[in-house]
């Protein structure tokens, strides 16, 4: 049982490098100005709405070093080319959220850089209360669930899976775009999702989790043997290795490896995770065909079920 740490594609981390870079100068900024930091939600902010909030908090001679430096940045990463995304899943704009009609408007432009255009639809989705119980003891916690979900003897769609398909293709593309042989059935939005040391036992196969936000520290730590930092767990000692999430990806079997999240500062911490439920075979083949057709990569199957669940009578996501 190993830990995988995949590094992103060049866009990707250009991406990330302009939002880093901007995010940092604006911070240095606010504190010179001010004498302290900006507030924490900035870090998940679009360039163009960081700068904007920067242009009205700060004052001059820091904002026209701001903007000049802004403006640099952007002849830097312009030439950069960005994913070519699929065709979306068409729906009557009025008739849908702010988050779905932004993702079909970046789906019917054919190409948009990833990562930004998934933190763009993480802060307009409506967030739900965390499916961990235990992440519940923070009460900033939140997530937002696609695909299929498992609890006890339940299994089904997430309901966002039917209401945001659009959001699901773009976060489907992103997962893909960085790792194109993991597979997954599910995927999560955890937003100031401390969770302690656990196991999650309704998963299986492999977990991939990546950053969405610019927040500092807040690693994932994982059990494995050659690990460096040990933690107390049911009484027995067990050691791991602290992984950051940005810049790269961490891939490893959540249902048998120990882990938790790291504290973490200055900005609000999220991030996107992909993972496959047990029993995923049983919900029928319309509902694989409707995943795929989402961008979801789903395992190869070791089980046929030749009955279909019947969508109309699919409960939204259950909770812990």
């Amino acid at each position: 049982m190993t830990v995988e740490c995949i590094e992103v594609p060049a866009d990707i981390y250009h991406d990330f490098l302009e939002a880093h870079l901007l995010l940092s100068a604006v911070r240095h900024l606010h504190v010179l100005c001010f004498g302290e930091l900006p507030p924490r939600q900035l870090g998940m902010l679009a360039r163009n709405d960081v700068l904007q909030w920067a242009c009205t908090a700060l004052r001059d001679p820091w904002r026209r070093e701001l903007v000049a430096y802004a403006s640099e940045l952007s002849s830097t990463f312009s030439v950069q080319m960005h994913a070519t995304l699929p065709v979306p899943h068409w729906q009557d704009p009025g008739s849908i959220g702010a988050a779905e009609r932004l993702a079909m408007h970046m789906l019917e432009a054919g190409s948009a850089p990833i990562w930004s255009a998934a933190r763009q639809l993480a802060i307009l989705l409506d967030h739900e209360q965390p499916r961990h119980s235990m992440a519940l003891r923070n009460g900033e916690a939140s997530s937002v669930s696609f695909g299929a979900y498992a609890k006890g003897p339940f299994h089904g769609l997430c309901r966002k899976t039917l209401t945001h398909p659009n959001a699901a293709i773009i976060l489907n593309c992103l997962i893909m775009r960085i790792c194109p042989r993991h597979t997954w059935t599910t995927l999560a939005l955890h937003f100031n999702y401390g969770t302690p040391p656990h196991r999650d036992k309704q998963n299986s196969h492999h977990n991939l989790v990546i950053a969405l936000s610019l927040h500092d520290e807040g690693e994932l730590w994982i059990e494995t043997p050659e690990g460096d930092e040990a933690i107390l767990f049911q009484g027995m000692e067990v050691w791991g290795i602290r992984y950051a999430l940005q810049l790269h990806a961490v891939r490893f079997q959540a249902h048998q490896l120990l882990h938790y999240t790291c504290a973490w500062d200055t900005f609000d911490r999220v991030t996107l995770v992909a993972y496959t439920v047990q029993r995923w075979e049983s919900l029928g083949d319309r509902v694989h065909t409707q995943l795929s057709e989402l961008g979801f990569h789903l395992p190869e199957r070791t089980v046929r079920i030749t009955r279909d669940l019947h969508l109309d009578c699919l409960p939204c996501v259950l909770r812990d």
